[in-house]
């Protein structure tokens, strides 16, 4: 130590304990759901493979004009101005920013994911962000990091939070053929560039008439109105999917499937079926032309309307209680993931009456899928089954454990409840 060392100011320590403070108070500022799916530390782990957003809280956050992020930024290489506009974002994730600063939160939901730490809150607002952040690089990342999400947790209740329609049709094949396992007509329609089928001017330009030739042709070749797959069918391509998480600090975080789509059996039964639909469009049009008669909706919609009638919202007339509907469903195979995915199939098809009994089998056997008591809940609410919603619910929080989601619908669910004793 000098002589006059010691009349100096000792700035480090007092320094990091004023950035310490501050940050403190911005931190606090964050909403606690936000808050809880952060990495915060004291100081950086390794300068060499770092989570990008990772908040250290020794580093400086100064309000000021801050510069443009640059390409993959990360919150230890921001400058002080641009931390400041980070965490003021986290403060209100909806409001309108350069996207880098919704890449630096998301990369870290990323992280959660892949770690399987509160997996299905990071899922939850990575879906929260998507709507309020449309940018093509973000949602197809966010896309690959959902389906990711899915096929590890083995849950399709997951996919709910993407447009499965907007997927390349390789990977939309993918991530229905391995939970669902069949495709209705329009499915195979948004397939069709995937099989090779290029010709796609009657799909684009009468898809009503085009979709019912096609699943009146499935229904005279298999007996459904849908193709399903042949799971016994022997793999024959060694084409691969491949997709990413966005977050490079994250070793191994590429992955690969096969792309069954190209499988030659596969292929080939949807690019007959396309075709030959377009042949019967191309005859329905031409004739339709001929008669100088607009297309109607009555004569393109006939499939249509059958199945809108069997869409009807079902409800139970046995006055059965919820906890007696459990009893008497069948017991689930194994754990009741397979009843799960059988009766999120029905829901969609808006079949409610299988859609409820295949959910319950799996309800019997204590499955602990959130979205499973979720779903269940969502269509008693349809029914204005507002008891049974909130049986469910508490069921489900039973064998989940604590789920914000769940517990947030059950206070709702509750509240409708008591309001329609009343009416």
């Amino acid at each position: 130590m000098g002589i006059f060392d010691l009349f100096k100011k000792k700035k480090s320590s007092k320094t990091q304990t004023t950035i310490k403070t501050n940050l403190d108070i911005y931190i606090k500022s964050i909403p606690l759901n936000i808050r809880k799916l952060l990495f915060i530390s004291d100081t950086l782990s390794s300068e060499s493979d770092f989570e990008p957003s990772e908040i250290i809280t020794t580093l400086p956050v100064i309000k000021g004009k801050a510069e443009p992020l640059g390409y993959y930024p990360s919150y230890y290489e921001m400058s002080p101005e641009q931390r400041y506009n980070y965490l003021t974002f986290l403060t209100n994730i909806q409001a309108n920013i350069d996207i880098g600063y919704v890449f630096v939160y998301y990369y870290g939901l990323e992280r959660k994911i892949f770690l399987d730490e509160d997996l299905y809150e990071a899922v939850e607002m990575i879906a929260t962000l998507r709507k309020y952040h449309n940018n093509r690089s973000f949602i197809s990342y966010s896309n690959d990091a959902i389906i990711y999400a899915a096929m590890k947790k083995k849950d399709p209740s997951i996919l709910l939070n993407i447009n499965l329609d907007t997927l390349r049709p390789e990977l939309l094949f993918l991530v229905k053929g391995s939970f669902i396992g069949e495709f209705s007509a329009q499915d195979l329609m948004l397939l069709s560039k995937g099989v090779g089928f290029t010709n796609n001017r009657y799909i684009k330009t009468s898809p009503e008439i085009f979709q019912t030739n096609l699943t009146e042709l499935l229904l005279k070749k298999f007996g459904f109105e849908t193709y399903k797959l042949n799971k016994s069918m022997k793999l024959d391509t060694h084409e691969k999917i491949r997709f990413a998480l966005s977050n490079i600090s994250i070793k191994n975080r590429e992955f690969e499937y096969p792309n069954t789509l190209l499988n030659s059996d596969i292929q080939s039964d949807i690019y007959l079926l396309l075709k030959e639909s377009h042949e019967k469009t191309k005859v329905d049009v031409a004739n339709l032309r001929k008669s100088n008669k607009k297309t109607s909706p009555e004569k393109i919609t006939t499939v249509k309307q059958q199945i809108k009638e069997k869409q009807s919202i079902f409800v139970p007339t046995d006055n059965l209680t919820l906890k007696e509907r459990i009893l008497l469903s069948k017991e689930p195979s194994s754990d009741g993931f397979d009843e799960e995915i059988k009766g999120i199939n029905y829901y969609k098809q808006e079949n409610y009456k299988d859609a409820e009994e295949w959910l319950l089998r799996s309800v019997k056997g204590n499955f602990d899928a959130p979205a499973l008591y979720e779903r269940l809940g969502i269509l008693y609410r349809k029914q204005k089954r507002y008891n049974d919603e909130v049986e469910i619910l508490k069921i489900g929080i039973k064998n989940v454990g604590f789920n914000s989601k769940l517990n947030e619908r059950l206070a709702k669910a509750i509240e409708l409840n008591e309001k329609s004793k009343l009416k």
